[in-house]
C-alpha cells in the first residue's frame, strides 16, 4: 500500500500541486517541503484537459489508488463503495472497506468507512427510509416492462420476450409462442413465481401433454 505518511487533504492538495508544476506552495515550512519532496515518489497524475486525476502508486505491484482529495470526493466514493443500485443491497463495514481500499486512498479511510456504514445502519434502523423502484433505461413506447429468458439445456440456446406485464396469461402465452417457433420441448423447469405456478400455464402445459417441474433451490 502506499507508504507516504498519512497527512490531511490540504497535504495532498498541496503535493498535486507540487508534482504538477514543480512549485511548493508558499504557505510550507521547510520541514513541510521535504516531507512532501520524500513523499512525491509515490504519487502520479493522470489524465488530460478537463480534470487531472492524482493517484498514489506502488512500484513494487504496480497498484493504484485514486487519491480523494475533498469531504465531497470521500464521500462520493463511500456511497459508491456502500451501496449497490443494482440490487438495493447495501455492504457492511468490511466489504465497504475492501471495495472503497481497492480503487482509493486517503489517510483516515478506515475510521472513515467505519463511521459512515455505522451511520448509516443506525438510519435504516431508526429513520423510515424511502424505498424507490429506479426505473434502468426509458419505458419504451410498446409499454413492456419486462423481459422473459427461456433457455434450452440441451443446445444452451437461450431467447428472450418482452412482455407487457408479467401475468399468467400473457407469460403462458410467451411461451407456448417460442414453443411453435421453436419446436417441442420434452419438459418445462420454472421457479415458483406466481407468473409460472398458476392454473392457466398448467392447463397450456396439460394441452400440449408437457411435463412441468419446479426445481427444489427455486
Amino acid at each position: 500500500m502506499c507508504v507516504a505518511k498519512m497527512k490531511t487533504f490540504e497535504f495532498y492538495q498541496f503535493l498535486r500541486d507540487y508534482i504538477a508544476n514543480g512549485v511548493f506552495h508558499s504557505t510550507l515550512s521547510s520541514r513541510e517541503r521535504s516531507e512532501m519532496r520524500r513523499a512525491s515518489s509515490n504519487f502520479v497524475i493522470k489524465g488530460m484537459f478537463i480534470r487531472l486525476l492524482f493517484f498514489c502508486i506502488d512500484s513494487q505491484t504496480d497498484s493504484t489508488w485514486m487519491v480523494v482529495l475533498t469531504e465531497e470526493e470521500k464521500r462520493s466514493a463511500l456511497v459508491e463503495c456502500h451501496n449497490n443500485h443494482g440490487t438495493g443491497n447495501h455492504h457492511g463495514v468490511r466489504g465497504t472497506r475492501d471495495r472503497v481500499i481497492a480503487g482509493y486512498f486517503w489517510s483516515t479511510l478506515k475510521d472513515d468507512v467505519t463511521k459512515w456504514v455505522r451511520y448509516n445502519c443506525l438510519l435504516a434502523r431508526t429513520n423510515n427510509v424511502n424505498l424507490f423502484n429506479y426505473s434502468l433505461e426509458m419505458w419504451l413506447k410498446t409499454g413492456n416492462q419486462y423481459a422473459m429468458t427461456m433457455t434450452d439445456l440441451y443446445t444452451k440456446w437461450v431467447t428472450a420476450e418482452p412482455l407487457r406485464c408479467n401475468s399468467a396469461s400473457e407469460v403462458s402465452a410467451a411461451i407456448v409462442g417460442k414453443m411453435y417457433t421453436f419446436g417441442m420441448v420434452r419438459q418445462i423447469i420454472t421457479d415458483q413465481g406466481e407468473e409460472f405456478v398458476n392454473e392457466v400455464l398448467s392447463k397450456h402445459a396439460l394441452f400440449l401433454k408437457k411435463k412441468k417441474s419446479i426445481p427444489l433451490m427455486f
